[in-house]
């Protein structure tokens, strides 16, 4: 990729980025009614022609654990080994707190909504291309059950581990008081109840499924995370 087309690529990106994080609430205005808990983990593909993904939390650490959606997406190719894109997604599970990737009733769940803006750096050798490297950020936009109020970012890294790609991500997320995460424990260690313990629940339990995007808006069979 020459330099002015690289430059051009990444003046997109910032902009798009600018544009996108300006338009979401941020965790910091969440203020005294909310509590911060930082989450990490990964992102795995379940159906890339349909845009689904399975979240999962990190051993021992809180993150997210559910079903991740594409809802729309948009994409622009600067040249032809770099690819630019934007759109939303929705997450529907529920907040690991300890990372055992097991959906409790005590633990937070519900959907949160996000706008995206994504790069990533193709291998134009192969048909489909595939992605080599990438990264992207996810603005909190909105939230139910839950999640409602919620606010925050997180920001996701594609790499190749041999020929597989790998999707991590990290971020914040801001609960509001009502929520059982912003009063309870959200600390990597396991949380005790008094009584007996709260029936597990998959991810989805409770939540509606998110509806995929209508033809043509999603990334179809590129082999790509974020």
């Amino acid at each position: 990729m020459s330099a002015a087309v690289r430059k051009t690529a990444l003046v997109a990106v910032l902009a798009v980025t600018t544009l996108t994080v300006a338009m979401a609430p941020s965790a910091a205005a969440g203020g005294g009614g909310s509590r911060t808990v930082q989450v990490q983990g990964s992102q795995i593909p379940v159906d890339l022609l349909t845009g689904t993904y399975e979240v999962r939390s990190d051993p021992g650490r809180p993150g997210l654990s559910g079903a991740w959606q594409f809802t729309s997406y948009f994409e622009l190719h600067l040249s032809p080994d770099f690819v630019v894109s934007t759109g939303t997604e929705v997450f529907t599970g529920c907040l690991d707190a300890n990372g055992d990737n097991k959906c409790k009733k005590h633990e937070p769940s519900g959907t949160l909504s996000f706008n995206f803006v994504a790069w990533a750096r193709l291998d134009t050798s192969v048909v489909p291309n595939t992605e080599i490297e990438g990264g992207c950020l996810h603005p909190v936009t909105g939230g139910t059950a839950d999640f409602a109020g919620a606010t925050g970012e997180l920001s996701m890294r594609d790499f190749l581990v041999g020929k597989d790609l790998r999707t991590t991500y990290r971020g914040d997320l801001a609960l509001t008081t009502g929520s059982s995460a912003a009063s309870g424990s959200t600390t990597g260690s396991e949380s005790t109840d008094s009584g007996s313990a709260a029936p597990e629940q998959s991810p989805g339990d409770g939540a509606a499924a998110p509806t995929a995007a209508a033809a043509g808006t999603l990334p179809g069979a590129m082999s790509r995370a974020c």
